[in-house]
């Protein structure tokens, strides 16, 4: 190879090389560093994670069986390519008991910017109980209630796939 290594040594030393680099990418891949950290090569993050915010709830209305939510995220994209989502879920909690579950559309956050979604989830009052009971109460009192949404995205980029939890209580009125 003309620096006294035999040719068959060095490819070997550069098939193992590729490989504990590949080994170790895969490693942060599923480990979902990703995520939590961004992606870091020889010192420089090159995907910054996204920041994924719920921006509001609100009570759309109050029926006799059940009340529908109107849940809105934005989310942040601080990378120079865009993020595909692929995946919304999440759990509304109305004075900290579950009261249903939903899902948003898939969406597209362009680079450096912001995409916002929204989503109904329907409270059925014979399901939810205790956090039906507050939307109404409240309903008839003039008052708010407090409303939490716990859930996750997975956005789709270049690089890989974010998993993205995120959580808020928000104070809605019925």
């Amino acid at each position: 190879m003309g620096c006294g290594v035999p040719r068959s040594k060095a490819l070997k030393l550069v098939a193992v090389a590729l490989a504990l680099l590949l080994a170790s990418l895969a490693g942060l891949y599923v480990l979902g560093l990703f995520a939590l950290t961004g992606l870091r090569i020889g010192g420089v993050e090159v995907l910054k994670p996204c920041e994924v915010e719920v921006s509001d709830v609100r009570v759309v209305s109050v029926g006799v069986r059940s009340a529908k939510l109107e849940v809105v995220l934005t989310v942040r994209n601080p990378n120079p390519v865009a993020a595909r989502s692929t995946s919304v879920t999440y759990d509304v909690y109305v004075e900290g008991v579950y009261a249903a579950s939903g899902s948003a559309p898939a969406f597209e956050v362009p680079p450096g910017g912001y995409a916002s979604v929204s989503s109904q989830v329907e409270v059925e009052y014979a399901r939810a109980g205790q956090a039906a009971q507050a939307i109404i109460e409240a309903k008839l009192r003039g008052g708010r209630v407090h409303v939490e949404v716990r859930g996750n995205t997975v956005l789709e980029t270049p690089l890989g796939r974010l998993s993205l939890p995120f959580s808020r209580v928000l104070l809605a009125d019925p």
